[in-house]
């Protein structure tokens, strides 16, 4: 007798657990499925597969966000603060070091980069570098304070970067696959300071802006009287009464204040015929010192003793000039 074997059908059927991102390293997962099948158009018995099982690998990930960048600033300003937003996107908890680096290429270095702080929210963890510690899935909020040097300059920037580094990790990426064990996939994406992706180490970068006001000082003088020759012709005789001018020109971003001037008379000059002190501000052109013309402005006065001559309380508007003055006799 001939016989004949008919298989109608063949369905499988797999049996996974959850498997969404972010499965915490070291789960086990055990899969197993099971096959139908007809015969001649008779269900036939259920068959089994064996049970594959594996664990979850470690995914070692981070990301870096800063959030006040570029972060206007001034020269000098001290602990000046750029904010990072730092989540640990890798699938089991994790410490990271953190280390800062200069841009080599940008326009100025913060002052003492060593000198640098770290902070976890409120909490100054101190200089670099820094260990924290994150769970699954956490985002912390850092920040770091650095001084800025007197001798930056209006316009300029500073970058430095925030580095993390993978602590007591390696990489198994090279490795052959071993499902029993849990092993480290270095995921992170290239940095904005050169290191490459997968590294183990990432970085963002941060960039202090600097405006200030820039400040020139130029000295003018003229004649307001001899008391001889009409008053435009007025020559430098003694007796005359000289005007000085002081013009402030500020060709930065940011107004100047608290603005004093020094000047040291000579000793041919008489000290106690000052008078006709001004501060005429923000005046938008330069200063011109006419002969037989006064000086305007407001009101100032004499701070100093003899021989200086002192005039404080002056400001200037950025891109604008300021002009102070006052009068005093030829000996």
């Amino acid at each position: 007798m001939k016989k004949s074997l008919v298989i109608a059908s063949v369905m499988l059927f797999g049996f996974i657990g959850a498997n969404a991102t972010g499965t915490t390293a070291g789960t086990n997962i055990d899969n197993n499925a099971s096959l139908t099948f007809t015969v001649g158009g008779v269900t036939q018995t259920e068959v089994h597969s064996n049970i594959d099982s594996f664990v979850v690998d470690r995914k070692i990930d981070i990301a870096i966000a800063v959030n006040n960048s570029p972060l206007t600033t001034t020269p000098g300003a001290s602990a000046v603060e750029l904010i990072y937003n730092v989540a640990n996107e890798g699938n089991d908890d994790e410490t990271w070091t953190f280390s800062l680096a200069e841009n080599t290429t940008d326009d100025f270095d913060v002052d003492t980069l060593a000198d640098c702080h770290l902070f976890n929210g409120a909490t100054d963890l101190g200089t670099f570098a820094q260990d924290v510690a994150f769970t699954k899935d956490q985002n912390i909020t850092l920040s770091v304070k650095c001084d800025m040097p007197l001798t930056a300059t209006n316009g300029q920037n500073a970058e430095i970067f925030l580095v993390a580094t993978i602590k007591n990790r390696t990489d198994d990426s090279a490795n052959a696959d071993d499902q029993t064990a849990i092993q480290n996939v270095f995921a992170e994406d290239a940095s904005d300071n050169g290191n490459p992706p997968h590294s183990g180490s990432y970085s963002k970068g941060g960039t202090y802006h600097i405006e200030t006001a820039t400040v020139d000082l130029t000295k003018l003088s003229c004649v307001l009287t001899d008391g001889v020759s009409a008053a435009a012709n007025s020559k430098r005789i003694p007796g005359a009464t000289v005007i000085y001018m002081f013009d402030v020109n500020n060709t930065g971003s940011t107004a100047a204040s608290g603005i004093t001037i020094n000047d040291t008379l000579a000793a041919t000059l008489d000290y106690g015929t000052i008078a006709n002190v001004k501060i005429d501000t923000d005046t938008g052109v330069p200063c011109v010192c006419t002969n037989g013309t006064a000086a305007s402005g407001a009101a100032a006065a004499n701070t100093g003793a003899d021989p200086v001559v002192t005039i404080d309380g002056a400001t200037v508007s950025a891109s604008n000039h300021t002009c102070i003055s006052f009068e005093v006799d030829i000996l």
